[in-house]
């Protein structure tokens, strides 16, 4: 009869500590659950919704060609205040040049232009190009003023990821990237 009392009273604390532990967790959860609702009265909100986009992988054929991929491009500017006076008038001929050589849409003396009336009107951000590419951005980042960096020189450069499509608009459909056509 004793094994049989003990057995018992090992099974009633046993339950008992886990009742315990059950109406505990209910407690919190309905502290949590106040706490929550007094927020949202207050209007501050707990969770704040953001997009994140999300990396994109190749997209490939039976053959193996590529079909889709994405590339990091850049948007290149430059902040005409940060640069000292005698930084900025010995080297932004130098700098104008070196944009022209790089990307060649622009002559030297345009370039030049914009960086001084960029300087003169005390622009904070000047957009020199974008959609470049990773090897021109290496370029630039040795041009003069530039290299000095964001705090010294001004450089301002910002990542984005552009999908491409090797083949153009011949693989659209198929990857899905052609409208919807709907028939009314």
């Amino acid at each position: 009869m004793t094994e049989k009392k003990t057995i018992f009273l090992r099974v009633m604390l046993i339950s008992s500590l886990i009742l315990v532990a059950a109406v505990a967790i209910f407690i919190q959860l309905l502290n949590v659950q106040a706490e929550f609702s007094d927020r949202v009265a207050m209007n501050d909100p707990v969770i704040k919704l953001r997009e994140i986009p999300s990396p994109r992988g190749n997209i490939y054929d039976v053959n193996g060609n590529l079909l889709a991929t994405s590339m990091p491009v850049y948007t290149i500017a430059i902040d005409a205040t940060q640069a000292s006076d005698t930084l900025f008038k010995n080297n932004y001929r130098t700098l104008a040049k070196g944009l022209s050589e790089i990307f060649k849409d622009q002559s030297a003396s345009d370039y030049a232009e914009k960086l001084r009336q960029s300087r003169r009107k005390q622009k904070q951000y000047l957009r020199i190009k974008s959609g470049i590419r990773y090897s021109e951005l290496q370029k630039v980042k040795k041009l003069p003023i530039l290299r000095e960096g964001r705090y010294k020189g001004g450089f301002v450069y910002t990542q984005e990821t552009q999908r491409t499509k090797p083949f153009g608009k011949l693989c659209e459909r198929t990857i899905g990237y052609g409208r919807a056509v709907s028939y009314v």
